[in-house]
């Protein structure tokens, strides 16, 4: 089941994936935005205060790790999880290391991202009320 009102950013540099993305997961009941490029997604990502971002590690213009510290400097309560079609190790363990929530490597399942992303958002409502 999919929580309510989940917003989710994908800053991804296919467009074709981030618009299959957006829809598939607009089917599930998720709201999306989508950017192309780092710039763009973390423009977006101030002025739309996404719950969750999917970002891929390489971008035309910035490391998708670069652009994840620039996310989490500035949004830090912001689950993101990240993409790859390069199933590189040293990437992944640095992205979990920097605050990714996740890192999934191209191509996945729809249906384990959505999970995924269900299951981030529910460790995210349970964090915030513990802090409360």
């Amino acid at each position: 089941m999919i929580m309510n009102n989940i917003t989710c950013l994908i800053i991804e540099d296919e467009v074709k994936l981030a618009k299959s993305l957006a829809y598939t997961l607009g089917q599930a009941g998720i709201d999306c935005l989508e950017a192309y490029d780092g710039e763009s997604g973390f423009k977006m990502v101030e002025d739309e205060r996404p719950d969750i971002i999917l970002l891929d590690i390489r971008l035309p213009d910035f490391s998708g790790l670069n652009v994840l510290e620039r996310i989490l400097k500035l949004a830090r309560e912001t689950s993101v999880i990240m993409m790859s079609a390069y199933g590189d190790t040293k990437d992944a363990v640095t992205a979990i290391k920097m605050g990714a929530s996740d890192y999934l490597t191209k191509p996945f399942d729809v249906d384990e991202l959505i999970i995924l992303i269900n299951e981030t958002m529910s460790r995210k409502k349970l964090k915030s009320e513990v802090i409360y």
